[in-house]
């Protein structure tokens, strides 16, 4: 059986992604990015770096109620 290569494009990571009224803890969302993504621990810091605690909030909102 062949890997499949992940999709090269998500409209989750869109550049202008708005923020929730309110966010976890960062620690919470280390962790919950690493679930919903299939993250490292790196990965999903890295993630918080390049977008606010709030807009991190939004991205996993979205990934767990579209689903």
């Amino acid at each position: 059986m062949t890997a499949v290569d992940p999709p090269l494009s998500d409209d989750l990571w869109e550049e202008d992604v708005p923020e929730a009224p309110s966010a976890r803890p960062e620690s919470d969302l280390v962790a919950d990015a690493m679930a919903a993504f299939s993250l490292s621990t790196t990965e999903a810091e890295t993630l918080l770096d390049s977008y606010t605690p709030r807009q991190v909030e939004t991205l996993l909102l979205r990934h767990w109620t579209s689903a």
